[in-house]
């Protein structure tokens, strides 16, 4: 099935998007508000989202060994994500952060506040063995430099909480990855799409 046109590979969000009647290239802002809403978290236009990964840093070198700390995390996610929730971030007390656990060691990251854009970067390198990335401004505006900032200390607040929490001491004890980082990827914001290009058939 070609969901958007023939030859052309989409993947689940934009093909969803398309076979509802919304065509992605005018109207899909990022994977994150999917998975994001996805895992229950409430989304507001103006909020930016990721779709996020609990992945296993080394603290020394800034290189994330594995991507997925472990996929057999459904123990494990609902307790790392509450510690996350409502994490404060110093500089920039006016945003809020909401975490809430999605599947496997995915997770679903919120951020609400002023002057937020999904025209950032995220954190994820993609591959293992490779350096945390920071979030970069994809243009020249100030919100896309404000935003990279935002998700850049929320990022570094992260790996503060998941480095010292119980749950990743005993995982170390264990000889297993700790999942000690959330990589941040897929940067997305909620949209007021208009109603359906395609109507409904009589």
């Amino acid at each position: 099935m070609d969901s958007v046109e023939p030859g052309l590979a989409c993947g689940s969000d934009t093909s969803h998007m398309n076979v509802l009647g919304y065509d992605p290239r005018r109207y899909y802002r990022g994977r994150g508000a999917f998975e994001s809403m996805g895992a229950g978290l409430d989304m507001a236009p103006g909020d930016i989202a990721f779709k996020s990964n609990f992945a296993t840093l080394n603290p020394d070198t800034g290189v994330v060994e594995k991507r997925r700390a472990d996929r057999q995390f459904e123990h494990l996610g609902p307790t790392l994500c509450a510690a996350l929730d409502g994490l404060a971030l110093p500089s920039f007390p006016q945003h809020r952060v909401s975490v809430r656990y999605a599947t496997e060691h995915r997770c679903g990251v919120v951020v609400r506040g002023e002057g937020l854009t999904d025209a950032i970067s995220g954190t994820d390198p993609l591959k293992d063995n490779l350096p945390l990335l920071e979030a970069r401004p994809l243009d020249d505006t100030a919100e896309a430099a404000h935003t990279a900032a935002v998700v850049n200390e929320l990022s570094a607040a992260i790996r503060a909480v998941l480095e010292g929490h119980p749950i990743n001491d005993e995982r170390r004890a264990a000889g297993l990855n700790p999942a000690n980082v959330v990589l941040l990827r897929g940067c997305g914001c909620r949209i007021k799409p208009a109603p359906s290009e395609r109507s409904p058939r009589p």
